[in-house]
């Protein structure tokens, strides 16, 4: 933990904008593509059901 803390106060000394920058980015970029899937899912889960009705499927 301390060698983390250290090697990221360093990097922060150095070009700390860019760095948070890239960080913030990753942190958005996760979220977003967290959004895409589970969209992606409803999308796909709404198509099968339209495809095999339940009630069609039971008879």
């Amino acid at each position: 933990m301390d060698e983390s803390k250290t090697d990221r106060a360093s990097t922060k000394r150095g070009r700390g904008s860019i760095h948070d920058h890239k960080s913030a980015l990753r942190i958005s970029g996760n979220r977003f593509f967290g959004k895409i899937e589970l969209y992606t899912f409803k999308i796909d889960h709404a198509f099968c059901v339209q495809a095999n009705p339940p009630e069609r499927s039971v008879i």
